[in-house]
């Protein structure tokens, strides 16, 4: 949109007497062969992909390296997870939970190098309504339902500190407490009370 403009694109169309291949390719010239572009003293970042790489880390069919090579293919140099949205068990109270937690940490650390960053964040859609994402600076344990007479955090080993929101004020508390970020996973689109 030229500056100062409102560009609203909620479709894009793209008629063409060619066949199919070579259309695709005309199209992939309005995204820079679908990568994208980089910029100057910017980081390129992309995300909220349910991708369950964690809980197919330790599986015959492990996803994580094929998707760093997919994304710094894009040049995308570093990515948001959005994990544990209809994968893992985000509601579990103990160590299933915390476990798979301390599994997308280890897996953002093994997949990150000087070229690619692989940030841990989970969509965890608890206490406040509709669908939300958790971004963290460094890893952060908690549960995300509430654990009658659980203290607000603990200390358990191997973990560390482990907190226990018990609704949306506790959780709010902790985003504060570890300089977090927590957002509409898709504003004024779906699941955003």
């Amino acid at each position: 949109a030229p500056a100062g403009k409102i560009q609203r694109m909620s479709m894009f169309v793209y008629l063409s007497p060619r066949g199919a291949e070579e259309t695709l390719n005309q199209v992939q010239s309005y995204t820079h062969n679908d990568t994208y572009k980089p910029l100057q003293g910017f980081i390129t970042l992309a995300g909220h992909m349910h991708s369950a790489l964690t809980v197919h880390e330790h599986t015959p069919k492990p996803r994580a390296a094929t998707f760093k090579k997919v994304f710094k293919g894009m040049n995308v140099q570093a990515f948001q997870l959005a994990e544990f949205h209809g994968d893992g068990h985000p509601g579990e109270p103990g160590t299933v939970r915390l476990n798979q937690l301390k599994g997308m940490f280890d897996l953002c650390r093994k997949y990150s190098d000087s070229e690619f960053l692989l940030l841990p964040s989970e969509e965890a859609n608890a206490y406040f309504p509709g669908h939300t994402v958790l971004l963290f600076p460094k890893p952060v344990y908690l549960t995300l339902m509430p654990i009658k007479g659980a203290p607000f955090s603990e200390d358990l080993k191997p973990y560390g500190t482990v907190y226990h929101p018990q609704n949306a004020a506790d959780l709010s508390r902790l985003l504060k407490q570890e300089a977090g970020l927590g957002w509409a996973s898709h504003p004024r689109i779906k699941a955003s009370e």
